[in-house]
């Protein structure tokens, strides 16, 4: 071994800052510090492990799978915790990586095949190891936008953990794929058509590879799709029944003047015989017949102060006590949809562990204001059976997921915490800058 030897291990090496790129490009809205200490603390990393790691395997001949598996695990600790995202995710982005560059390692190692026909993995060329580097930077470039706009948006929306993991289980199939196709002799190639069955054999996995990344995107894409559609129909539903009972209250308030004519003659006959008894209980039967207004004005959102009514409403048949106060925001960025979201996931999951206690024990109070003028806080507190764990799925959307999927794609987060018969809801969304002035 000698410095040459050095030399090449260190090129392939380096195909690690553009791996380290790629795990962050999709996380790009979930990290724990920002873009630049982050960056910075991945380069100097990296620029520790690469020397190290190829002065290990050049001078002391490590094998090859007793280097990479501890510095694979080590990467990926580092990369776990420095992002704020499930593990089942940041794994399956991770094992992503590894399959991706498991194939650009194996295209190298073919093309050194072809132009040493005589070598071996051992003595893998300069220029193998510098195409293996320039391939993996290109597909860096390549893969820049689209992990940033579409991994990113299934990251920070999508959180079923369980077929997150199920990813995880694909793409080690692949790699363990992409190991076994590792050439350790070259001269296999060259024996009958095995050059043509090993290339149409990696191209045609690779293939496979990105179909199902790409199907699984625009299936993931289409179940986020309906379940935002299902929640737009429950907004939808909630200013439906708010519609009809003011129109009710309208319908009822017209024939109300309408009589009031005739009510007012007969007050005045009553009046002038003096028959002050019959005066006053007319009085109260009329005061019976008036019509009562059953809508509240929580705040000035139309479609929020719909699902709000519509809770209350449904907590008053229940039996539930509700103690709801909302100041909102004139210039609240929040979408309508994203609010009525997180606000009908957290008053559905309330309702049903209500329901599972005696009445008289059944509350519910939502708070939702802002504070430090640059954040908008979601708090609510309900009462439910000791064994509550609380809903991870809902009828209308995908439940508590959804309420922490929403707040971390506006730089916020939230909390979810069982105290004995309590069960707890916290959420913070960051989005303003500058001071805002607020409006009940």
């Amino acid at each position: 071994m000698n410095r040459t030897d050095y030399l090449i291990e260190l090129v392939m090496e380096l195909e690690l800052f553009p791996a380290a790129a790629i795990c962050f490009f999709p996380m790009h809205q979930s990290m724990r510090l920002s873009r630049r200490k982050t960056g910075l603390f991945v380069m100097l990393v990296l620029c520790g492990m690469i020397p190290f790691a190829s002065w290990l395997d050049v001078y002391h001949t490590l094998s090859y799978n007793a280097l990479a598996l501890p510095i694979l695990a080590v990467s990926f600790l580092l990369y776990h915790y420095s992002l704020k995202v499930h593990i089942s995710q940041s794994l399956s982005v991770f094992f992503f990586t590894c399959v991706l560059f498991g194939f650009i390692n194996n295209f190298a190692n073919g093309i050194d095949a072809i132009m040493h026909p005589e070598s071996d993995l051992e003595h893998f060329s300069m220029e193998a190891a510098v195409i293996q580097l320039l391939l993996s930077f290109l597909s860096a470039g390549m893969l820049y936008q689209p992990l940033r706009k579409y991994g990113g948006y299934l990251i920070t929306r999508f959180r079923n953990h369980m077929v997150w993991f199920f990813t995880v289980f694909i793409f080690s199939l692949l790699l363990a794929c992409n190991i076994l196709f590792v050439l350790h002799y070259y001269e296999t190639l060259w024996m009958h058509n095995v050059m043509y069955i090993y290339w149409t054999v990696l191209v045609l996995i690779f293939i496979l590879f990105l179909s199902f990344c790409v199907c699984f995107y625009f299936i993931v894409r289409g179940m986020l799709k309906d379940a935002e559609t299902m929640e737009r129909n429950q907004i939808l539903e909630a200013e439906k029944v708010q519609y009809r009972l003011q129109q009710k209250y309208l319908d009822d308030t017209a024939r109300t003047r309408h009589d009031f004519r005739q009510t007012v003659r007969t007050l005045q006959v009553m009046a002038r015989e003096g028959n002050m008894e019959e005066l006053s209980a007319y009085l109260d039967s009329y005061a019976g017949t008036m019509p009562e207004n059953n809508i509240q004005a929580f705040c000035s959102n139309e479609a929020l102060n719909a699902i709000l009514n519509y809770y209350s409403l449904a907590a008053s048949d229940s039996g539930i006590r509700m103690d709801i106060r909302v100041s909102l925001p004139q210039n609240c960025p929040v979408r309508d949809v994203d609010l009525c979201s997180i606000t009908g996931n957290i008053l559905e999951n309330a309702f049903n562990a209500c329901l599972q206690i005696p009445s008289e024990d059944r509350y519910i109070c939502l708070t939702m204001k802002v504070m430090y003028e640059t954040e908008l806080y979601i708090s609510a507190v309900n009462s439910c059976p000791e064994d509550h764990k609380g809903s991870r799925t809902s009828g209308h959307g995908i439940g508590l997921s959804s309420i922490q999927s929403i707040a971390q794609s506006y730089g916020g987060q939230a909390q979810f915490r069982q105290k004995k018969n309590q069960f707890y809801t916290d959420v913070v969304l960051d989005v303003w800058e500058g001071k805002i002035t607020t409006r009940n």
